[in-house]
């Protein structure tokens, strides 16, 4: 079902003029209302408040999922599933840049809010999109394929979190475990898109990278990810490259998703 979910999923943010592309805005949005409807009822603590709007959500996801598991219900879970995914992989600039490169004609750049994002040359370029696509494609749909689609809105409430203005200083110590938390799974995450792209581009170059970031966390997930795409990038400094990377990672992404289904380990 999580192949089945993930496929629409991306289809609908691929959309040229999907009102899915701005999901980021509305989550943000949602959780700004949210805080205001929190304080009315003198909930005006920040952490306490984002907790609840974290939690209750989460908590219908988790509920949905175990009330509509079985027989015909099955089939409005996955509807149900596949907006949660597709609201929750279409941040900015990502919808906009996977819109774009999937359906453009082949070797034309790429053009987000004025900038050429993948101009045929510049290494530094194309490892920036691979870095920008792990973030914001492959990290939710990982957490979605491990803890469905509750995991994947969990997550993704967080990075809203994370990018809202800080709270008082007396409650920035009490935020604190929720960034310490998304620090470890965007580390996790980048790790494993690593070793996709070690076996989907230049293995020899990038094996190294990959089991010294084993080693290294102290290191940003986004100069790990970017380290590492330069590396599977190997000899070939344009962007067009990293098309073919990105393709041959979300395929090899999908087969290996394919596999676990039949196998039984994915449901």
């Amino acid at each position: 079902m999580k192949l089945l979910v993930l496929l629409l999923a991306l289809l609908a943010v691929a959309c040229p003029r999907s009102w899915l592309a701005r999901g980021e805005s509305y989550l943000t949005a949602a959780v700004l209302w949210s805080e205001k409807q929190l304080a009315h009822i003198r909930v005006t603590h920040v952490c306490l408040a984002r907790t609840i709007i974290w939690v209750v959500p989460t908590l219908i996801l988790v509920l949905l999922q175990c009330w509509l598991s079985r027989g015909w219900f099955s089939l409005l879970y996955i509807v149900i599933s596949t907006l949660v995914l597709a609201f929750c992989l279409s941040p900015n600039p990502f919808s906009q840049f996977m819109t774009k490169s999937l359906f453009r004609r082949k070797h034309e750049p790429v053009v987000i809010e004025g900038e050429v994002v993948a101009k045929g040359k510049g290494k530094g370029h194309a490892a920036d999109g691979i870095a920008d696509f792990q973030a914001t494609i492959f990290t939710p749909i990982l957490w979605f394929l491990i803890f469905g689609a509750a995991g994947v809105l969990a997550y993704r409430l967080w990075a809203v979190f994370r990018g809202l203005p800080k709270p008082a200083s007396q409650e920035e110590s009490s935020m604190s475990w929720c960034h310490g938390l998304l620090a470890v799974l965007d580390g996790i995450a980048a790790r494993i898109w690593i070793l996709l792209l070690m076996l989907a581009g230049n293995f020899a170059g990038t094996f190294g990278i990959w089991w010294e970031s084993l080693f290294r966390f102290q290191q940003s997930p986004l100069a790990l990810v970017k380290e590492a795409s330069k590396a599977a990038l190997g000899t070939e400094l344009n962007a067009h490259a990293a098309d073919d990377l990105l393709d041959r990672s979300m395929i090899l992404l999908l087969v290996i998703v394919a596999v676990l289904t039949l196998t039984a380990w994915v449901s």
